[in-house]
């Protein structure tokens, strides 16, 4: 019997586009966590992140990792001193493997190394590879650029010690989701601005490709799936403004990369979600990246909203992305050894 209140689904005005999980999943969420969500940030903003915090620490929840994986976790120089670096690493792989450095998402103010725990784990576990997860600081606390400034020195944290890692400097693969998956670019574009080691490949799951504020008369995406899923216009807004000081320009390299040259970064996967407000922006990015003569494979995932990824409930569109980038990996791995 169902419960008697609303719920996500209730609030969904695109339900029939859904996959049967992803129906699922949204039936189990309130109609009032999208509110919520945006309270506590607003209020984060305004000096009181009580909510925000508490929210944080319940979505914090990590299931068990596969038995074939072990869990460690080390440290690596961070803009504001030593950052926590979580590894993910398949119980036999070679000595000098290649890796994935992947950045969670959550709006740069939600998220974390527990939340995405259960996504990198199976990553590492499909993809035969470490996965190393930097555990990079919450806005509206740590403000932009500190983030991107995290994760940049975890970067090349990771570069400088790829040896004592047990992995091939050559081989590792920057990788994100959302909000991450902008860091990870951005950071990628950072390195390449600065002629230092860069990665060997981007994974890019339903990114933020800009932070341009949304227009009132939006089209597309940003409109057809604004109600009823994983993200809303705004939620969004409410993100952006807890990780942006008032009056920062938001198309700046280092925060909008579909509004500045790609052009010089490695091949790069990009993966969007059909049901989400940011899809079109994410395939624009794509279509930006073939323009400035990066390689690209890009494909739409149907019928799952935003965050499917960290969020429980979408074993088979997971495993999906999973054998894309699998398959991506692969390919890569596969030309650097022959070349």
């Amino acid at each position: 019997m169902k419960a008697n209140r609303k719920t996500t689904l209730d609030e969904c005005a695109f339900a029939g586009r859904l996959t049967e999980e992803s129906r699922k999943m949204l039936a189990t969420l309130p109609a009032t966590w999208p509110g919520l969500y945006v309270r506590a940030i607003r209020e984060a903003i305004g000096g009181n992140a009580l909510l925000l915090r508490r929210i944080r620490v319940a979505t914090a929840i990590e299931a068990p990792f596969p038995p074939e994986i072990e869990v460690s976790e080390t440290s690596v120089p961070g803009a504001a001193g030593a950052m926590r670096l979580r590894v993910y690493s398949p119980k036999r792989r070679a000595a000098k493997s290649a890796a994935i450095f992947y950045v969670h998402g959550g709006g740069w103010c939600l998220g974390g190394v527990e939340n995405s725990s259960a996504f990198c784990a199976k990553t590492a576990a499909e993809l035969g590879v470490p996965v190393l997860a930097p555990d990079y600081r919450y806005a509206p606390e740590a403000r932009f650029p500190a983030a991107n400034d995290d994760v940049l020195a975890a970067a090349r944290g990771v570069f400088a010690h790829a040896d004592a890692l047990g992995l091939d400097a050559g081989k590792i693969f920057f990788a994100g989701d959302s909000a991450g998956a902008q860091l990870a670019l951005c950071t990628a574009l950072a390195l390449l601005d600065a002629r230092e080691s860069t990665p060997a490949g981007l994974l890019l799951f339903y990114p933020v490709a800009t932070l341009e504020d949304f227009a009132a008369e939006e089209t597309g995406s940003r409109r057809e799936f604004d109600r009823g899923g994983m993200l809303s216009a705004e939620l969004f807004a409410a993100m952006k403004d807890s990780y942006l000081p008032a009056g920062t320009p938001r198309l700046g390299r280092a925060l909008s990369p579909l509004e500045t040259s790609l052009a010089g970064l490695p091949r790069a996967l990009v993966l969007s979600a059909e049901c989400d407000v940011l899809r079109d922006d994410g395939e624009r990015l794509a279509a930006k990246l073939r323009a400035d003569g990066v390689p690209v494979r890009a494909r739409r995932i149907d019928g799952v909203p935003h965050a499917f990824l960290t969020a429980p409930g979408f074993p088979l569109a997971t495993a999906a992305v999973l054998a894309e980038a699998a398959s991506f990996l692969a390919s890569e791995l596969t030309q650097k050894t022959s070349s």
